[in-house]
């Protein structure tokens, strides 16, 4: 979905919020002349950084330490980004989840007001998955201050009124399978033989996590 969205618009940068240890520009076909931005905290940039030291990126890699949670700090990044690529891919891989919905709200709101910010590639969480995994691992999350919060009752459509609209959507179970991934689950086997016995069961299985690629709404002057 990446790739696609690189080609689609013919990006000469992506911007990766809360990156991690997501070692993509160094394993996928990328142009050489793209900037890859990786925002995250500084520690983990520092143990990143150490760790590839001797790796080869495909492409050119920028790391910028910030807290994304901090508005002032958050909208600083997207306008140095803005202010110098013309064309960029945004990626929340893993990120919005734990975020609260005003401030993701406010997140697509700076990335739509800025045009050079072409595609989003993000997931999108169903309440009653969030709900299921809080009430399994809530005590570990809390206590990691990494609790569970976003998860819209309306998906994707979320992102409409701040600019965005979807053009890519895949149920994470389903590529799972289609990448021959579904085996290392917890209780594929289970999750196999319901969704062949059940179509509720196969659409509710589908509904629970997605991941989606946004463009900028027309009303907001994309393209």
């Amino acid at each position: 979905m990446i790739l696609d969205s690189v080609q689609a618009i013919d990006a000469n940068a992506v911007l990766n919020l809360a990156a991690g240890l997501d070692a993509r520009p160094y394993r996928l076909p990328l142009p050489s002349s793209l900037v890859w931005i990786e925002a995250d905290r500084v520690a983990i940039l520092d143990e990143k950084t150490e760790a590839l030291a001797r790796a080869k990126p495909a492409c050119v890699v920028e790391r910028v330490a910030v807290d994304l949670a901090d508005n002032q700090a958050r909208e600083s990044l997207f306008d140095r980004v803005a202010a110098s690529p013309a064309r960029v891919v945004v990626v929340t891989e893993g990120l919005l989840v734990y975020l609260d919905e005003a401030l993701v709200a406010s997140l697509a709101k700076g990335l739509g007001a800025r045009p050079s910010m072409r595609r989003w590639v993000l997931e999108s969480a169903a309440p009653e998955f969030v709900e299921q995994n809080m009430r399994a691992w809530g005590k570990v999350l809390a206590s990691a201050n990494a609790e569970w919060k976003f998860a819209p009752a309306n998906g994707f459509d979320f992102f409409r009124p701040h600019g965005w609209s979807l053009t890519v959507r895949r149920p994470f179970f389903a590529e799972a399978r289609r990448l021959g991934r579904e085996g290392e689950m917890r209780f594929a086997w289970l999750v196999r033989a319901l969704s062949s016995l059940s179509g509720w069961f196969r659409r509710k299985l589908e509904n629970s996590v997605a991941y989606g690629v946004m463009q900028r709404s027309p009303r907001e002057g994309a393209d």
